[in-house]
């Protein structure tokens, strides 16, 4: 039952302030137990137990490092509901570090050396419970006080029992209220920075995304890289970034690979210039067979063109005409050879008739042949000698018939006479 007055005793000498409803209610739990006649085997250990609190971040990643007579004996991880405890074995020192990277580290020390005479009279003692607040390690800080432990806990034979050294307690509690004080100041300094640079960064964020919306994409980059100089461990603006990058370098592409089409183009239109330049002269001097070939050749060049494909159009109804005009000059010729050589063999028939003096049948032929050929002198002058010739022999004719008449008409008489 010594163990339960050493409750009793510690709670009595202490500031009640310093318990809160918690313990009280254990301590309720623990006369239940009490008085319910439950037996509490006899222990050979002292246990401490407690809550780790984390200031402006979460347990995680938050160690519990054990010294045993300066010898390091463990390290733990907090688990995630801050939660401690420990059995230590009488006799010796401890220390218990408690570390999270980024905060102060703090240390406390227990010292389980208790007189034999108290252990071999009972040894049973309750748990000693304290709570550890750790605070963030802020730059510029003073924290040398953290480097001996915040408190002291041990043996005190008025209240047999475990509990803080008051007297150390006393001389290093006004050096760790200053640093917590001076741990706010600089909280509150960073805090008010964190909150410049925080509003910094969003006005360049917001500046960045109004202009990569407006494809303003050098200006996005700008922004983002004010963002990144106030917040370089910012994902956001570097992923911006690296996208801006490739739009630009996309755009780049775009534009050398428009550049080249243009060029290409340009070679094109040019060439397509001059082939339409040659075709056009060769259409103009009647070349019409080499026109069509030169226009077929800008037509392959730009197939959607209607300027070539029209005047390979306006050539096959030219070349057309110029074959049936051709045809026709072949027909009009073969006719006019049929026709030659008619007029030829009947004009040979004329002379031939006009030399053997059948001037008749001659003045036919050549009428004949002047009904094939109105246009032509050489009948009608032979027309015209025929006839010449013919008068002459009518003339002649009629003069021998006169001469004849005469004659008879003579001989008439003279038989008469």
């Amino acid at each position: 039952m010594n163990w339960f007055k050493r409750i009793l005793k510690r709670s009595i000498n202490m500031n009640f302030s310093r318990y809160n409803l918690q313990f009280i209610i254990k301590l309720c739990v623990v006369i239940l137990l009490v008085f319910s006649n439950v037996s509490i085997s006899a222990q050979e250990k002292y246990s401490v137990t407690g809550k780790v609190k984390i200031e402006n971040g979460s347990i995680d990643n938050t160690f519990l490092t054990i010294y045993k007579n300066a010898n390091k004996l463990e390290t733990k991880t907090i688990p995630n509901n801050g939660k401690f405890n420990y059995e230590m074995d009488f006799g010796h020192d401890y220390i218990f570090e408690f570390y999270k990277e980024g905060f102060v580290t703090k240390r406390v020390s227990v010292s389980t050396f208790v007189p034999e005479d108290v252990l071999s009279r009972d040894s049973q003692f309750p748990p000693f419970k304290f709570a550890i607040d750790l605070f963030p390690a802020y730059e510029g800080l003073d924290l040398s006080i953290f480097d001996q432990p915040m408190a002291m806990i041990m043996y005190d034979k008025e209240l047999d029992n475990f509990e803080y050294d008051t007297e150390y307690d006393a001389q290093i509690r006004e050096a760790i209220e200053k640093a917590k004080a001076e741990a706010r100041r600089r909280a509150a300094e960073l805090e008010a920075q964190r909150l410049a640079k925080e509003q910094a960064y969003k006005a360049a964020i917001q500046k960045g995304d109004i202009n990569f919306r407006g494809k303003k994409y050098d200006e996005a980059k700008m922004a983002y890289n004010e963002a990144l100089a106030v917040k370089a461990e910012e994902q956001y603006p570097k992923s911006q970034i690296t996208k801006i990058d490739e739009l630009l370098a996309e755009q780049q592409q775009q534009a050398e690979e428009a550049a080249r089409l243009a060029a290409e183009q340009k070679a094109l239109d040019e060439k397509y210039a001059a082939i339409i330049a040659l075709a056009d002269s060769q259409f103009e001097s009647g070349d019409y067979t080499s026109a069509k070939t030169s226009y077929s050749d800008a037509l392959e060049l730009k197939a959607e063109e209607e300027y070539p494909e029209s005047q390979i159009t306006k050539i096959g109804e030219l070349l057309a005409e110029q074959q049936r005009q051709a045809e026709e000059v072949a027909r009009l010729a073969a006719e006019q050879k049929a026709l030659d050589e008619k007029y030829a063999a009947i004009i040979s028939l004329a002379d031939s008739q006009f030399k053997t003096k059948e001037y008749t049948s001659a003045k036919t032929s050549y009428a004949d042949a002047l009904a094939l050929k109105l246009e032509e002198e050489y009948p009608k002058l032979q027309i015209a000698k025929i006839d010449e010739i013919l008068a002459e022999q009518q003339r002649q004719a009629e003069e021998a018939a006169r001469l004849a008449a005469e004659k008879k008409a003579l001989d008439e008489k003279y038989a008469s006479l």
